[in-house]
């Protein structure tokens, strides 16, 4: 599934997004590790895919993970492949630091 998603260009996306996110917040180190796909239809030229994600940063430093926020996307197939034209990301649960982190 992770072939799949990556053919959809959701990592690179997700890099872009959590490096504006980072910048804006004063975060470093931001990795969004993508879950299984809950959901997942596709179309001739549509899909439409919801993950369960986490997120680890760190924070002034600090270590911190957000785990199992939900990740909704919207594709399109076009002649130059698929391209995500629609994002969500619902957080579950509060961010928390990591045990042992400096």
């Amino acid at each position: 599934m992770g072939r799949l998603l990556a053919t959809f260009g959701v990592a690179a996306f997700l890099a872009t997004k959590a490096a504006v996110f980072a910048k804006t917040n004063g975060i470093t180190d931001g990795f969004v590790t993508l879950g299984k796909p809950l959901e997942l239809y596709i179309t001739a030229d549509h899909a439409y895919v919801v993950t369960r994600d986490d997120y680890t940063y760190k924070m002034k430093g600090k270590p911190m993970k957000q785990t199992g926020s939900i990740h909704t996307f919207v594709l399109q197939k076009s002649s130059a492949g698929w391209r995500i034209t629609g994002e969500a990301w619902a957080s579950t649960a509060s961010a928390a630091p990591v045990s042992g982190g400096s």
